[in-house]
């Protein structure tokens, strides 16, 4: 709650529509994180702690904000660079590189809560 209390409440649906929105650059809401807790869109533009691990400098604030959080929480955090584009997962203190094409099929890897509902029966195409 500490961390959902530095954004702006959402409290809404997870839709794309409502990321699209979110993360539109120069929108209100772009900078900072979003954060979803359980199956809803708690807030956005909330900030996080950064690491304190000596990390190469191609590595910004965003990165470095998404790795503090997994070493101090149980969350998995998606993190995009804006200058690349690539995508990677931080999780107990630590970046892993995920393929676009692999991105749906390793979050439904990682989040147990979402495979609960469908075991089975999931679609892995983006």
């Amino acid at each position: 709650m500490d961390y959902i209390n530095t954004g702006t409440k959402i409290d809404a649906d997870i839709k794309s529509e409502l990321f699209l929105t979110i993360f539109w650059e120069g929108t209100p809401l772009h900078d900072g994180a979003t954060i979803i807790q359980g199956d809803r869109v708690a807030c956005a533009a909330a900030f996080y702690p950064p690491t304190n691990k000596e990390l190469s400098p191609k590595y910004g604030a965003r990165h470095r904000a998404a790795i503090g959080i997994s070493e101090i929480t149980d969350s998995l955090t998606v993190v995009v660079s804006e200058e690349t584009g690539t995508i990677s997962f931080a999780m107990n203190g630590e970046l892993k590189k995920v393929p676009t094409k692999e991105l749906r099929a390793s979050l439904v890897n990682e989040l147990s809560w979402f495979k609960s509902g469908d075991e089975g029966g999931q679609s892995h195409e983006s």
